[in-house]
């Protein structure tokens, strides 16, 4: 089944977003995503089971987007139930180790989606 595995926030300093979510709730950084092109640095801290990426950016900041990790053997029938709602998953940046595809959904909110799940980069 298809799970709600992270969520990404906007943040013009994601140590100091980082540093707040590990002290009050106990989160613990998993992985430090540096720059690349194309893709701002990132820091995800989780709670074990749900990640939160901190994206680095300068402006819209707050939420970006969520992503689903899919069993594989599921994701053809979702991407074929996405056509019907005339969604069209397309390749995310190659630079990008954490997801495969991305969506915009009906009302314009990006999905990311992935059948491995975030990956680290070393």
């Amino acid at each position: 089944m298809a799970t709600i595995r992270h969520i990404a926030i906007r943040t013009p300093d994601p140590d100091a977003l980082a540093k707040f979510y590990c002290e009050v709730f106990g989160m613990h950084v998993r992985e430090d995503y540096p720059a690349v092109p194309g893709t701002a640095r990132a820091i995800f801290v989780s709670d074990g089971y749900m990640e939160v990426a901190l994206i680095e950016a300068k402006e819209r900041l707050g939420v970006d987007h969520f992503g689903f990790t899919l069993d594989a053997s599921e994701r053809p029938e979702i991407y074929r139930k996405l056509k019907q709602f005339s969604v069209d998953p397309h390749a995310a940046n190659p630079d990008r180790p954490y997801i495969e595809d991305i969506m915009i959904d009906i009302d314009g909110n990006k999905v990311d989606l992935s059948t491995t799940g975030l990956r680290s980069h070393k």
